[in-house]
């Protein structure tokens, strides 16, 4: 959201919510700006590293912005 949706490099907007959802840790992220691939080699790992760290990424884009859905499930407590 941050390096990706916005043309002018520094200007943009983006919201973060979280709440916990049972065992499991929701994280929404929104953004207005536009979706864009990489922009320059050896970049663009932000994907990447959500997925290795979360459960599940559920990413949805539209002329309106971005929404990023990340979700990760805590470990039982032990005894």
């Amino acid at each position: 959201v941050i390096e990706h949706a916005y043309e002018e490099e520094g200007r943009g907007r983006f919201e973060l919510e979280g709440h916990l959802d049972g065992q499991t840790v929701v994280l929404i992220v929104r953004d207005d700006g536009r979706w864009s691939e990489v922009r320059a080699r050896g970049r663009g790992r932000g994907l990447k590293l959500m997925e290795a760290t979360m459960d599940s990424v559920q990413l949805s884009f539209s002329s309106t912005g971005t929404i990023v859905v990340l979700r990760r499930t805590l470990a039982e407590p032990e005894d």
